[in-house]
Order: structure tokens, then sequence, then C-alpha cells
């Protein structure tokens, strides 16, 4: 089913340097989490087509892949939630695909996506990068949009193709009862710093 779309992807025209490009935001569900808790990241593609376009479109399909150096710093990657307007083609772990099913796809300025799912395991800031070349070879990556005329009929050949990118960062910070054995033994060494400087 991912290979039948590549005609109706292919009439996409590029609108990179044509048109601004829709934004794409990352919310991590908490700005700090501790290690070991799970959270998640929502996806969100932003686009006023009215105001660019001076008409209607439809987010039709997306697609974007999940940087694996990011992937594997943040935490263990352990899915993504689809948004529910889309049929999901994710092939591979680390890539997300989705596409409009027959309900069609969302015209709304503000689309979240879906969602990313982690459970956190290295301390520290963690960044999380995501990105979609709409010239990938697949046909598949990017942000792809369907044009609408005034009465709301698809304009033949009409669809816009963007590359997609976004980054974030989550705080990762040890459990409590971690903090407080380092801080503990951190007292416990200094206290004997201190006794041996007095005998």
């Amino acid at each position: 089913m991912k290979r039948t779309i590549l005609p109706l992807l292919a009439l996409a025209a590029t609108a990179t340097g044509v048109y601004a490009s829709p934004g794409i935001t990352l919310n991590p569900s908490a700005a700090s989490v501790q290690v070991g808790d799970a959270f998640t990241v929502d996806v969100v593609a932003n686009y006023d087509a009215m105001t660019e376009l001076g008409s209607m479109a439809e987010l039709t399909s997306f697609g974007f892949m999940v940087d694996p150096s990011s992937m594997f710093t943040i935490g263990d990657y352990t899915g993504f939630t689809m948004n529910m307007d889309y049929d999901d083609f994710s092939m591979d772990p680390g890539e997300v695909v989705g596409i409009a099913g027959l309900d069609g796809g969302s015209t709304d300025t503000m689309v979240t996506l879906g969602t990313l799912s982690f459970t956190a395991t290295g301390l520290g800031t963690q960044s999380l990068e995501i990105f979609g070349d709409e010239s990938d070879s697949s046909g598949t990556m990017g942000l792809y949009y369907t044009v609408y005329n005034d009465i709301g009929d698809p304009l033949d050949d009409q669809y816009l193709s963007f590359d997609l990118s976004g980054s974030t960062s989550i705080s990762v910070v040890p459990e409590p009862a971690t903090t407080a054995f380092m801080a503990g033994a951190a007292a416990l060494a200094a206290l004997g710093f201190v006794r041996r400087r007095r005998a």
C-alpha cells in the first residue's frame, strides 16, 4: 500500500522557497523527567494555508524519521501513536509515515501528527530531533498538502510538499533515592576527611 501513493505524491510541487514552510513543534509531556520515567512528545504541524496561499489546504500525508543519534540518547524509544485521521504506514523503528485514509486528512491550521513515546535513560539535558526530506526516494517523507479552490473542491494536480524538521530537549534527572544516596555518600566522605585532618 505504501508504494501505491507514489504516483499521487509524484505530482507534488516542491514548495520550499516558494511558500513559507509549515512550522513543526515538538511538545514534551514534561520539561524534566526522572531516570526510568515514561514520557511523550507530541509532534505538531502548524500551517496557515489561508494566509500563505489564499485558499484552503488539507494535510493529506506526512513522514519523518527520528534522528537515530538523538533517539538513543534521550531514552528508550517505545513507539508512536498516530493521529486517528491518518493510516499508519511506518515500516521501520524510528520511521513514521502517516497517510490520510478515505475520510481525508485535516484542514486545521495546527495538526498533531501523533505522539512519540520514550522511557528516560540518560542523565542531563537530552535532545530529540526529527526530519523528513520531501525529496526522499520513498516519496513518503515530509509534509504533503492538497490545495482547494474557493468552493472547497480540490484543484487538479495542486499539491504542495515541504521538508519537515523539528527538535526539542528534555532534562533527565536522577531518581530522588539516587540523589539522596549520592548526597549521603558525599556527606560521609566529607566527614571522614574532617576526622582525618583532626587526627
